[in-house]
């Protein structure tokens, strides 16, 4: 039901009514809107992701309980149902103190003036007071309740303040009964008063961005307590714990922590890909090589495979979790890798969801295992500083080309990953540069790709990385790609051959490759390899032949940076 509901878009699912007084008549599969409890789990796709089951009104006053509900509604028409029930969580529960404190029942009155009241009474009560009592708390060593009180972002209540900017501009636009009777005009805007202007977040973001880099000290105080971990949890007496009762019953209960965090350090894949992973998910290829089939949903429009290259321990941790699992599997129902037990159910097995990772199992890892910074306190770190380590590693650290890391990623643009790696467009460059200068072989075709090889030559010869950068950056683009680099120089214009086929697959004058590729050639040719064989079985002709044309290109590019002395190489110095 769930897959087939999510075909459809926002708006037919939850079509809006021609009159208002048809609100109330509204009734699909999961709810009445009359209903001051709605259930939209099955409107959820991927429920691993999120523990959302309902949107509750019953806390609303009655008289703005209607107004509450014809704005989710509205806004289930319009955008995912996750981020309508996160938006009203978001600004609910403060909205509804603030309505408290001031008498307030209804929204009739709220006014431009009263809306700056609230944006007012956010900032004393969240920030400048929440300030004065943090403070005070660690000035009396009460490090868990000062934790509690800690002063929000201003991000966060510029976001608890929109959703009640969105709920009185929609009420009034419609003419809802109950609207307010002025539009809520703010000058400057609600971005500008919470310091969420483009400029503010682009500093922010780079800020926060290169504070989410593991510091090396940490980094290996986790890797080291991951290894001394057990890959069973202990009970009283250091005794392995096996459940005693419920669907778990009989179980050894796996420290599932011990794994997933061990993925995240050497793959920088999201929690949510890696609670998400299935049985069998990880494969050799000709070449002993190994490899990781995950699905990515956040940077494309649907959920896609993709497979990514892993360390050999890596490969081994799954192996071994894939085994360790089986039982969970076969009394859950489940295909999952990773499980959650939960004694307050009767030791009901699910799946591990990725949005209680941080907090219920991180936070207690990182305490256990005592990994603290120089001052002897617990080193905070979250699921997605992982993924940002492991980028800036990849790239500074082991000198992987950014294209094979926005391959990695599933990114769609090299602009994404570069929010991860932190390098400047300059530093990027000569990061792409290096790579060629350090490859045994390499491929370009035509005068573009001989001079450019060329000058590596001489810059190798010469060990004159600057000077070889210079003299690069007058003639070249230096674009990295998936497989190598276009080296079209883009002030020219845009490339004639752009979106036409792969640059390999066509032989381009101004591509160019070295043997630091080969893994992605290889894997691009097991690939058309499975896919020929596939078409021929269904007796699809046509498409086998045209695909067979790829793999032939393909097979000769390998050859060339492996064997075929003809190859253009670089020079050894």
């Amino acid at each position: 039901m769930s897959a087939l509901l999510n075909k459809l878009t926002p708006s037919i699912l939850f079509p809006y009514p021609e009159f208002e007084e048809d609100f109330y008549y509204i009734e699909n599969k999961a709810f009445a809107f009359k209903n001051d409890v709605w259930d939209i789990s099955i409107f959820i796709e991927n429920k691993q992701c999120y523990s959302i089951t309902t949107i509750r009104f019953d806390d609303v006053p009655i008289e703005a309980r209607d107004l509450f509900k014809k704005h989710c509604y509205y806004e289930l028409g319009r955008i995912k149902p996750q981020s309508v029930y996160s938006k009203l969580s978001r600004g609910k529960s403060k909205l509804l103190k603030f309505m408290k404190e001031f008498e307030l029942n209804s929204f009739e009155n709220f006014d431009t003036e009263r809306f700056l009241q609230y944006i007012a009474w956010l900032r004393d009560t969240y920030i400048t007071k929440a300030q004065l009592e943090y403070q005070s708390l660690i000035n009396q060593n009460k490090i868990k309740e000062a934790k509690k009180s800690k002063p929000l972002d201003e991000s966060e209540l510029y976001k608890t303040s929109l959703f009640l900017k969105q709920l009185l501009d929609n009420s009034f636009d419609n003419k809802w009964h109950g609207a307010p009777k002025k539009a809520v005009l703010l000058e400057p805007s609600l971005s500008f008063i919470w310091n969420q202007t483009s400029n503010n977040l682009r500093q922010k973001k780079q800020e926060n961005a290169e504070q989410r880099i593991i510091p090396n000290t940490i980094w290996e105080k986790i890797i080291n307590a991951l290894q001394e971990e057990s890959k069973y949890l202990k009970g009283k007496y250091n005794k392995e714990f096996i459940y005693r009762k419920g669907q778990a019953k009989g179980i050894k209960a796996v420290n599932f922590t011990k794994y997933i965090i061990l993925i995240q350090a050497f793959t920088g894949l999201r929690i949510s890909e890696v609670c998400a992973l299935k049985t069998g998910c990880v494969f050799k290829d000709r070449k002993d090589r190994k490899w990781l089939r995950r699905t990515t949903t956040k940077t494309v429009l649907e959920a896609q495979e993709g497979d990514i290259r892993i360390p050999t321990k890596i490969y081994e941790a799954i192996k071994e979790v894939d085994n360790l699992s089986k039982d969970y599997r076969s009394k859950s129902g489940y295909d999952n890798l990773f499980f959650a037990v939960s004694t307050k159910d009767g030791n009901l097995i699910s799946a591990i969801r990725s949005n209680i990772w941080n907090y219920q199992y991180l936070d207690p890892f990182l305490q256990r295992n005592n990994i603290c910074n120089n001052a002897g306190e617990i080193y905070k770190v979250t699921s997605h500083d992982f993924r940002h380590t492991f980028a800036s590693k990849l790239v500074n650290e082991w000198n992987v080309p950014l294209s094979v890391l926005t391959r990695h990623y599933g990114h769609l643009s090299m602009e994404m990953t570069m929010h991860y790696v932190h390098l400047s467009k300059e530093k990027l460059f000569k990061k792409a540069i290096e790579g060629f200068t350090e490859a045994s072989k390499i491929i370009a075709n035509g005068e573009v790709g001989e001079n450019f090889i060329k000058v590596i030559n001489e810059a190798k010869v010469e060990d004159d990385f600057n000077g070889l950068i210079e003299k690069l950056t007058r003639s070249f683009g230096v674009n990295s790609l998936p497989f190598g680099v276009c080296l079209y120089d883009f002030r020219r214009g845009h490339c004639p051959n752009l979106g036409v086929q792969s640059c390999w697959e066509m032989g381009c004058s101004n591509f160019a490759t070295s043997d630091k590729f080969l893994p992605n050639f290889e894997h691009e040719m097991d690939i058309l390899e499975k896919q020929v064989s596939r078409d021929n079985s269904l007796g699809k002709v046509a498409d086998a032949k045209i695909k067979k044309i790829r793999y032939n290109k393909l097979v000769k590019i390998i050859d060339d940076l492996q064997n075929n002395p003809s190859c253009k190489e670089v020079a050894n110095g």
